[in-house]
C-alpha cells in the first residue's frame, strides 16, 4: 500500500492505494480509502539564512 495524491479540478486529494494484479496478470491499483483534501501545513518563518560554519 502507498499514499497517492490525485488532482480533481483545482483541489488535490490524498488516497490510500493498493497495488495488485488482475486475473490476466496485469498490474492494477485499487483505492482503499480517500483520506480527504490535501492540506498545506503552516511553516514558520525561519528568518535570515545562517552563514555556513567553516
Amino acid at each position: 500500500m502507498f499514499v497517492k495524491i490525485t488532482k480533481f479540478g483545482l483541489r488535490r486529494y490524498v488516497k490510500l492505494v493498493e497495488s495488485y494484479r488482475d486475473e490476466a496478470g496485469k498490474p492494477r491499483q485499487r483505492v482503499i480509502a480517500t483520506l480527504g483534501p490535501r492540506v498545506r501545513h503552516f511553516q514558520p518563518d525561519l528568518g535570515p539564512k545562517w552563514a555556513p560554519v567553516v
